[in-house]
């Protein structure tokens, strides 16, 4: 059994956009790192003079992994202040289970549920089963492709709009390509990339694709940088279609 604790300081950031309504955990999911483990991050963004802002953010991420076995759950939230006005008010909670069936090959279930305020979203639960293939896998880098079929029900946070507190359920179909590369000793890169058709009307899609890159400073401190590009086709009611966000941030391992 092992324990890793990670303290997290946000360097660069601007106040978090409301994230379109994908989220990648392949990376942590990927992991190499055989057993249980356990990681909290936590980051607070503070800035005075000209503007007022405050940030808040933790995380809480635990994993067991064997030859055979991947077990992933995901706890987060985020809470974000300017003069005042609330601008960012979101958790997630996700638990991904993943058991290879042929060298190559492995089934997926898992199931998750969100909320944010600033996409009007109150409340968002899913179900999904799946299969993934790596088609290239080697000490350097892996390349992995998975498709899961995925039930989905949403519930709009009441106010003026026309769709207010409107409850819908729906089946889609969520495909990803991901991309793992470790180019030297110290630095590796990451790419993701997802497309969540709903079944029966694929003009109603949302995609997401994400990279970055990871440099390790000293054996117990990384720099990392992401870039997340996200779009939903038919967001709710005064909910803009695309969202970017860039982030560089230190993590020190205690």
């Amino acid at each position: 059994m092992r324990w890793l604790v990670i303290a997290s300081l946000l360097l660069v950031s601007a106040p978090p956009l409301s994230q379109a309504q994908i989220v990648n955990v392949l990376p942590q999911a990927d992991t190499e790192t055989p057993g249980f483990g356990a990681i909290v991050t936590g980051s607070v963004d503070r800035r005075t003079g000209a503007t007022d802002v405050l940030v808040l953010s933790g995380r809480l991420q635990t994993a067991y992994r064997d030859d055979d076995r991947v077990i992933l759950g995901i706890a987060s939230g985020e809470f974000g202040d300017k003069a005042g006005d609330r601008f960012a008010s979101r958790h997630f909670a996700h638990l991904r289970y993943r058991s290879a069936v042929g060298r190559r090959l492995a089934a997926e279930a898992f199931v998750q549920r969100e909320a944010n305020e600033f996409r009007r979203l109150a409340s968002r639960a899913l179900a999904g089963v799946g299969l993934r293939v790596e088609p290239y896998r080697r000490e350097k880098g892996t390349v992995a492709i998975g498709s899961a079929y995925m039930r989905e029900r949403e519930r709009l946070r009441e106010g003026d709009e026309i769709d207010a507190g409107s409850v819908s359920a729906f089946h889609r179909w969520s495909n990803y390509v991901s991309i793992r590369w470790v180019t030297s000793d110290t630095t590796s890169i990451a790419v993701t990339a997802f497309v969540q058709p709903k079944t029966g009307d694929f003009a109603d899609w949302r995609a997401l694709t994400e990279g970055g890159v990871t440099v390790a400073i000293s054996r117990r401190t990384s720099l990392a940088f992401s870039y997340t590009l996200s779009h939903d086709s038919k967001p709710p009611d005064g909910v803009g279609t695309t969202d970017t966000r860039g982030k560089t941030a230190i993590t020190v391992k205690l």
